[in-house]
């Protein structure tokens, strides 16, 4: 049986853009702490996903945008102890409370921004928001 070595779990359905080519159809539905306990120690999940030291290799967090999620703070925790490496894809158009410190602490957290435009009337007509300036300036402050 072939294993994979991650999983991306789409935490959920939020977003705060309206990208045109976006597939996620948006809703306020969120996976609860618990049901991403519950996947993350699915059988099916252990018996398919490589972990090296009880831990995930490779563990994503996607949505719509994962910083909408209500329990940020919680979901931040329980991937970076589950998992050896967490990839969280976001927009970073918004810098939720106390979620740098909280990156800075847990090493193993890394941001990947979609950054769909290379200027700001670009982006604008995709995301249908004017926020390149706030993403650039999000991007300043988390490096």
């Amino acid at each position: 049986m072939k294993k994979f070595s991650g999983l991306i779990l789409e935490i959920n359905r939020k977003c705060n853009l309206s990208c045109v080519f976006c597939p996620v159809p948006k809703s306020k539905k969120e996976l609860s702490i618990k049901k991403i306990e519950e996947i993350l120690n699915d059988p099916l999940i252990e018996e398919r996903v490589v972990k090296y030291n009880k831990k995930f290799l490779y563990l994503g967090v996607s949505g719509g945008e994962p910083l909408l999620h209500s329990k940020l703070r919680e979901v931040v925790d329980l991937f970076s102890s589950s998992a050896e490496q967490v990839l969280l894809s976001t927009n970073l158009t918004l810098l939720p409370d106390g979620f740098l410190e909280q990156l800075k602490e847990k090493k193993n957290v890394h941001i990947q921004i979609s950054l769909h435009a290379s200027n700001p009337q670009l982006l604008s007509s995709i995301t249908g928001k004017d926020y390149f300036d706030t993403v650039v300036s999000n991007i300043k402050t988390i490096t």
